[in-house]
């Protein structure tokens, strides 16, 4: 049971820190289209 419980524990911080990467590199995509979007105006 304990393993289990370990397991589980991992899982979550793993799809966490994968949630969370995703979310800055979003953010810092979204940051050069902004760029390249003043560049062009």
């Amino acid at each position: 049971m304990k393993f289990l419980i370990a397991v589980l524990l991992i899982a979550a911080l793993a799809i966490a820190y994968i949630g969370s990467s995703l979310k800055s590199d979003v953010n810092r995509a979204s940051a050069r289209a902004n760029a390249i979007t003043g560049l062009l105006r």
